[in-house]
């Protein structure tokens, strides 16, 4: 649950939207938005305050995003990916670049080694990912891998990788005809029984149920 404060007489523009970017962009280390997107979701802050020049500029893209959406038109996916992209590119340079400088901050390197990990999982969420495996690729000891996640993340390890194999199979659900468990296979899990155990226990429902709920979606990837 989410509540909204804004100033009396503020106008309210309101995009809720579940956005897989490893669907788009795919989990490739080249992939010049992951960073972004983690910081976006790891930096502590759940919203942000925008300037009005940067609320003029994503406004009319955001909107865009809507009609793309919504829209049969040719190259509507492409359309709706060209938006998202230059709308993280805004973001990048009109908040998450600006509160680095106004803080003195760089996130990779104040994070070190630990912030390279996370990226990393964050990127290879569909291997067979474990602590163990990390420690060795990273030279680092199971134990500060372990401890490091949670004060970082605010989750710990297996937590953080759920969520994020459980983001993409949404995603999956919604826009591709894939079977259900081809889905949890794809994602990162191992078996159709601990996909489906832990779907039901992030969302309170079965994957089967996520995608007949959400069926009215028309846009594909």
């Amino acid at each position: 649950m989410h509540q909204i404060k804004i100033p009396r007489g503020q106008e309210l523009h309101l995009y809720v939207g579940a956005i897989g970017p490893q669907a788009i962009y795919g989990s490739d280390d080249s992939s010049a938005f992951s960073e972004i997107l983690l910081r976006a979701g790891t930096e502590g802050e759940p919203s942000y305050q925008l300037e009005d020049e940067l609320t003029n500029q994503l406004l009319p893209i955001f909107q865009r995003m809507h009609q793309e959406i919504l829209s049969n038109q040719p190259f509507c996916q492409q359309m709706f990916i060209t938006k998202f992209t230059e709308a993280l590119i805004l973001l990048e340079r009109g908040c998450f670049a600006k509160n680095d400088n106004e803080t003195h901050r760089n996130p990779k390197h104040k994070k070190g080694k630990m912030w390279e990990i996370i990226l990393y999982v964050y990127q290879h969420f569909r291997d067979d990912m474990k602590l163990e495996s990390l420690a060795e690729r990273f030279y680092v000891s199971v134990p500060h891998i372990s401890t490091s996640f949670k004060p970082i993340i605010g989750d710990n390890f297996h937590d953080f990788l759920e969520k994020i194999r459980i983001s993409h199979a949404c995603s999956l659900l919604i826009s591709s005809h894939a079977s259900v468990i081809t889905v949890g296979f794809e994602v990162g899990f191992t078996s159709y029984s601990t996909f489906s155990r832990v779907f039901k226990e992030r969302l309170n429902m079965s994957p089967s149920a996520y995608r007949k709920l959400n069926q009215g979606s028309n846009f594909k990837y």
